[in-house]
């Protein structure tokens, strides 16, 4: 039967169970709390509050406002949470606090000087006494949630003593409205004085500027005021501008029409043109001017007026009909190197050549100079025409070389005249501004001289000191402080106390302890001997003496978790064991030796303990022959087994105490009686040492049937029973459960067990009702 080593599991934190374990400590640590609490309350300075509200606001709403463009905000009739506070912090500063003090004489009242720093008051009581009023002076907004007001605040001065709470809060509260009062006072009139000389100053600065933009006019004659306006500089410069773009406009044009006399005079293919042909290169804007020169040449000036008024539109044809024959002899030319010369279209374009130029010649014909006049050829028209072009060209470009210099000399004069109008500008700026400055220097002497007459701001008492209120200590407040310390205290140290207890707390733990399950469940029982009772049977055989008990049920209980385990074999042969001595082990196979008799099964019962035996005790079997006198050779077997008057049940007790116990318990006689007796008997239940006291038990444990391990709670902790199961661990044998004599112990504790044990701790009155003694038929 060997088994793992087992682990012992890591303890968790069960609030409610360390609340069930440790209540009577959580209990005194809540009464420790509680007592701490009121005599905190008895013996606690009492401290007393006296409180005072104050309104700020103007005293007239009505007071004339700067204007918007003077002070780039709306205009504000109430004060703002700044001026709010700064006087807040005025009520609470030592100069007003010190004014109260020695108005009233504050440091000569017992109740503060006994409440003084005493090395500040050794060397400046008057400042003790200043900053133990500060030190005791509250100051908050007025108004509660939705009554927020900020036109308000409240003024608090806490102190050991009623009456001077509200004798010192009233001193403070006439010293601030004083304080108030002057300084307002000083600040209207030294304010006054303040801009009266600004104002004159700027009335000086003002006169002087004037002088000094009058002069400066005097000196730029040239400069116009407006943002429409044009000197006379900037008007002759933009004509200036205007002529030069006409005359460049001019020169491209004489150019081009140079160009084209020139191209006519110097190509060859133009050299055939008819003379008409060549009038038309003429513009028709100098066909006066060409009609003068052949006149003059003429000597005629007065030729015939028709002839010279046609003369414009004879130009227009001409010039029109050659360019139409240019268009087709430029056609026939590119026909011709595409086409060829035999190709009806270049035929086509041939005669249509020939066409226009037979009726130039016919028109040319019809044309006739005058009769008397000189005749003048095309040609030499036509140069006269290019000397006249040449010559036109050449004065166009020396006007603009011209205009050109006009420019820049105007440019030139012209960075002078901005100098001045900016110069101008900056003057009347200046000006602007001072005088802007004057009318707002004039507007707020104008509201200083008004609101001299109202006092400024008001300073409105909504509520007077009143005797003080006692504060502190609060009894519910110090009671909930109490209690919060007391079940801190006592839930730390029941924490503490549980964190260092090593003792089984819950059924698993012991089940994972002792690597088994538990079997039975008994609680703590107190045994009396009644009348009637077998003087030879000792009162702890409750199974004998009360068969109607819940504690014989819940051996009757272990007796079938034994006899009918699910799975396991038969145990026939079942060692009781436990950790230590005193876990009730004796008593627990007692009782299940004498539950298995009363089913009818022959049971033998063992006493295995030979240093210290308590079976023959407990059937009054102490001077009989036993185990020991059987191992010894000194008496024979059936000598040393004794009947009892338990029907089926018999008792071997120690015998006598021998000198070397485990010798005996391991040699080969003890093991050959006991396969002898477990032939002659159902069940031999033996009562063995326990394991951490000595040797004897590891050893029986490799011959039997089955191991139960006995324990109380309160007798073997969870590191004990380790030990003790890892020796039968050691020796290959694994316990097959475990019996707990103490299971009420685990249920204050708040453990939960199941009914089935045979044990319900939860309900023990219920249950006690439950197994009544039976009544007799009479």
């Amino acid at each position: 039967m060997s088994g793992d080593n087992t682990v012992s599991p890591q303890p968790n934190l069960d609030f409610w169970g360390i609340l069930r374990r440790r209540w009577l400590i959580l209990f005194l640590g809540l009464a420790f709390g509680i007592s701490l609490a009121v005599f905190y309350a008895f013996v606690a300075p009492k401290v007393y509050a006296s409180r005072v509200e104050v309104l700020v606001m103007r005293k007239d709403p009505g007071l004339p406002q700067m204007s918007d463009s003077q002070t780039g905000a709306a205009p504000q009739q109430e004060v703002g949470d700044a001026l709010l506070a700064t006087h807040m912090e005025i009520i609470r500063s030592p100069r007003v606090i010190g004014d109260a003090i020695d108005n009233r004489q504050l440091e000569e009242l017992e109740s503060i000087r006994s409440e003084l720093d005493p090395v500040l008051a050794k060397f400046d009581h008057r400042r003790a006494v200043v900053n133990y009023i500060i030190e005791q002076l509250w100051i908050e907004r007025g108004g509660q949630e939705l009554a927020y007001a900020p036109l308000t605040f409240v003024a608090e001065f806490r102190h050991n003593d009623a009456a001077d709470c509200a004798l010192v809060l009233s001193a403070i509260t006439e010293s601030y409205q004083d304080f108030m009062a002057a300084t307002l006072q000083d600040a209207n009139s030294e304010a006054t004085g303040l801009i009266q000389q600004a104002r004159d100053d700027l009335t000086l600065e003002i006169d002087q500027l004037e002088q000094s933009y009058r002069e400066f006019r005097r000196g730029t004659p040239l400069l116009t005021l407006g943002p429409d306006s044009l000197t006379k500089n900037q008007i002759r410069l933009a004509m200036l501008h205007n002529e030069l773009i006409r005359l460049q406009l001019r020169e491209s044009e004489l150019q081009s029409r140079a160009s084209i006399l020139a191209r006519t005079q110097n190509d060859e293919s133009l050299q055939d043109f008819s003379d008409l042909e060549r009038l038309g290169l003429i513009d028709n804007r100098d066909v006066e001017r060409l009609a003068l020169l052949v006149n003059v040449e003429r000597g005629d000036a007065n030729s015939d007026e028709s002839f010279v008024a046609q003369q414009p539109m004879r130009t227009t044809a001409a010039n029109t009909e050659m360019d139409s024959l240019l268009s087709l002899k430029v056609r026939l030319r590119e026909e011709r190197s595409r086409l060829g010369d035999a190709h009806p279209k270049v035929q086509d374009l041939q005669d249509a050549v020939q066409d226009v130029e037979q009726f130039l010649t016919a028109k040319r014909d019809a044309i006739k100079p005058l009769a008397d006049s000189p005749e003048v050829r095309s040609g030499t028209l036509v140069n006269a025409y290019a000397k006249v072009i040449e010559k036109d060209l050449e004065d166009v470009t020396q006007r603009i070389v011209f205009v050109k210099e006009e420019i820049a000399k105007e440019e030139s004069d012209s960075v002078d005249l901005v100098d001045d109008e900016l110069r101008d500008q900056e003057i009347r700026d200046e000006l602007f501004a001072t005088k802007q400055l004057q009318l707002a220097v004039i507007d707020r002497l104008r509201q200083l001289n008004v609101m001299q007459g109202y006092g400024g701001f008001v300073t409105e008492i909504l509520r007077a000191p009143e005797f003080g209120e006692l504060v502190w200590p609060i009894i519910p407040l110090v009671l909930i402080a109490g209690l919060c310390f007391g079940s801190m205290t006592g839930g730390g140290l029941g924490l503490l106390i549980d964190l260092g207890d090593r003792s089984f707390r819950s059924t698993k733990e012991i089940e994972s302890a002792v690597g088994a399950p538990m079997l039975g469940a008994v609680g703590t029982m107190k045994f009396r001997r009644h009348r009637g009772m077998d003087k030879t049977l000792s009162p702890e055989l409750v199974v004998y003496h009360r068969p109607d008990s819940s504690d014989a049920e819940a051996y009757r209980h272990l007796r079938t978790s034994l006899l009918f385990r699910p799975g396991g074999k038969e145990l026939r042969v079942i060692q009781m064991t436990s950790p230590n001595p005193g876990d009730g082990k004796t008593l627990t196979t007692t009782n299940l030796a004498v539950s298995i008799a009363q089913t009818g099964k022959q049971v033998l019962l063992i006493d295995c303990d030979l240093r210290r035996p308590r079976l023959g005790t407990l059937f009054g079997l102490e001077d009989e022959a036993g185990l020991s006198n059987v191992l010894t050779g000194d008496t024979e077997l059936v000598d040393s087994i004794h009947e009892t008057p338990i029907e089926n049940l018999s008792v071997m007790p120690s015998g006598f105490r021998p000198s070397n116990p485990s010798e005996l318990l391991m040699g080969k006689t003890f093991f050959e009686m006991l396969e002898t007796l477990r032939q002659k008997y159902e069940y031999i239940l033996i009562d063995s040492t326990p394991l951490l006291a000595v040797s004897e038990s590891t050893s029986l444990g490799q011959k039997v049937d089955g191991v139960v391990v006995a324990l109380r709670t309160s007798n073997s902790s969870r590191p004990e029973t380790e030990r003790a199961v890892q020796r039968l661990q050691g020796v290959g044998v694994q316990a097959v459960g475990f019996v707990v004599n103490d299971i009420d112990r685990l249920a204050k504790q708040g453990d939960e067990v199941d009914a089935g044990y045979g044990y319900e701790y939860g309900g023990q009155r219920k249950v006690n009702a439950y197994f009544r003694a039976p009544q007799s038929n009479g």
